[in-house]
């Protein structure tokens, strides 16, 4: 199972306009993708989708997070690990 993972931006949520991170997950398996779409909850979709723990799910957020802090469009692919 391969999953990439990146902040793309942020929007504005309902019903007061907080304003929260997006982020793009593609998770997929061989050559058959699992998940392909843009989120506000990056940890609902990795815990379900991904299979990944929801303590490491956290480490993916704040993966991306930096990659996207530093100007980077990067994918993150590993977050123990780098990218």
């Amino acid at each position: 199972m391969v999953i990439r993972m990146r902040r793309v931006g942020q929007r504005r949520t309902w019903p007061f306009f907080q304003i929260r991170a997006v982020y793009e997950i593609v998770i997929a398996e061989g050559s058959r993708e699992i998940f392909n779409d843009t989120t506000m909850a990056p940890s609902a979709v990795l815990v379900s989708r991904g299979k990944i723990h929801p303590i490491d799910s956290y480490d993916w957020i704040a993966a991306a997070d930096h990659v996207s802090s530093s100007g980077e469009a990067a994918w993150v692919t590993d977050p123990f690990g780098g990218r």
